[in-house]
């Protein structure tokens, strides 16, 4: 089967309407998380993330402009907030992240603010279809989840925290650090001292990954945290033809892979057992032709 085909199928699912998603719980989530997502790693990062943030921390004029006048007013009944709405419950957002116009940027990014937020480009809020709005919005709001919130900076800075953080258990391992990671690893121990919660789900994360003898497949997991928010996003928009529009415009994906391994691995899941489970718990039409 090829592409076309394997579109073709997916697109008779779709409803006309955009979908009305509810909570997702784990056992949703489980029929979207793609089983070469590292839960180890996803653990790891989401415990470490909380704990060292905040050198990645951005100020609000970090991108020259007004706080005030940039920020979206989400009390307003607009598409955009309403969508943004909407997918901050279904993800479980802790709230719904302010937003703010930015046109230094294409589509919608996560700036690093102290507070989890999104910048927005103006085209972003103008011409754009219930359908494309759904598919970004929901995919930003992924990546401001603790575990895959570093992830845009790059296959390399996780590879470097996650080495970080072993160093920081164990002292007597040959890794070298760099003043980066010196930095965070100091950074690390201090907000975990009184900790001890922490502590111990952070330590047990690394003794399970030391039990694999290091076996850690960082491009595996670029690769699958991509897949997961294509999906998430797929399923918000329920357009596969708005997902491939979207990530031909993404200015950096997250991973290397071309526009059309995206796709091709998006289509393969689109069309499994999951995906229509999924749909039948969701109450999501399938209409087989």
């Amino acid at each position: 089967m090829n592409d076309d085909e394997g579109r073709a199928i997916v697109q008779q699912f779709a409803d006309s309407d955009l979908p009305t998603i509810p909570k997702l719980d784990k056992e949703l989530m489980d029929l979207i998380r793609p089983n070469t997502l590292d839960m180890d790693i996803v653990s790891l990062l989401a415990e470490t993330t909380m704990l060292i943030h905040k050198p990645f921390d951005n100020e609000l004029t970090t991108y020259g402009f007004n706080p005030k006048e940039a920020k979206i007013n989400l009390a307003e009944p607009t598409l955009f907030s309403r969508i943004l709405k909407n997918a901050s419950s279904a993800l479980n957002m802790p709230g719904v992240p302010d937003s703010y116009k930015c046109d230094k940027f294409s589509g919608i990014v996560n700036p690093y603010f102290s507070d989890p937020s999104l910048l927005v480009s103006p085209k972003m809020l103008s011409g754009r279809s219930g359908s494309e709005l759904s598919f970004a919005i929901a995919k930003a709001l992924m990546l401001l989840r603790p575990e895959f919130y570093l992830l845009p900076k790059g296959q390399g800075a996780i590879e470097l925290i996650i080495l970080m953080v072993f160093k920081f258990f164990r002292p007597n391992l040959n890794i070298p650090l760099d003043k980066t990671q010196q930095v965070l690893k100091n950074i690390l121990e201090n907000n975990i001292r009184n900790d001890e919660a922490a502590f111990n789900r952070l330590s047990s994360t690394v003794n399970a990954l030391a039990k694999r003898g290091g076996n850690l497949n960082t491009l595996l997991f670029v690769e699958s945290v991509e897949d997961f928010c294509n999906r998430i996003g797929l399923l918000f928009c329920d357009n596969i033809a708005v997902v491939e529009k979207m990530l031909n415009e993404e200015a950096k994906s997250i991973s290397s892979r071309s526009v059309r391994d995206r796709i091709g691995s998006l289509l393969v899941w689109a069309m499994s057992e999951d995906y229509i489970k999924l749909r039948q718990k969701l109450g999501l039409c399938i209409k087989l032709h």
